[in-house]
């Protein structure tokens, strides 16, 4: 297995307030945390069912070294920089398997970054 480390992106959801009161609109905050694991596979897919230019997913499987903060947010990871790409790729699944959170890499995140 080869080594790796990234920034995992968590879509927190809060609710906006003005003057300290809440509106009853809920938004995403994004945190991003910094971990270290293992590349357990790594392949690409190029699909070009519908498109004139085909779309890249990648279909790596990243098995991290979950914190407390990783564990209890689990649910809310929504994607992965690999480190030195400034690109996030989304998470397209997420597995806890303590003390290591598996993430299934897949296409590129289009949402909203920190």
């Amino acid at each position: 297995m080869a080594k790796t480390s990234g920034v995992v992106g968590f879509a927190i959801t809060e609710e906006k307030t003005v003057n300290g009161q809440g509106t009853g609109v809920w938004v995403d905050q994004i945190v991003e945390r910094p971990y270290r694991g293992d590349l357990i596979r790594n392949t690409r897919k190029l699909s070009a069912a519908a498109e004139v230019n085909g779309t890249l997913v990648l279909n790596k499987d990243v098995s991290i070294v979950a914190d407390i903060y990783a564990l209890q947010n689990y649910q809310n990871i929504v994607y992965f920089k690999f480190a030195g790409d400034d690109r996030a790729w989304r998470v397209e699944n997420v597995e806890p398997n303590r003390p290591r959170i598996n993430l299934t890499i897949g296409g590129i995140w289009n949402g909203q970054q920190a």
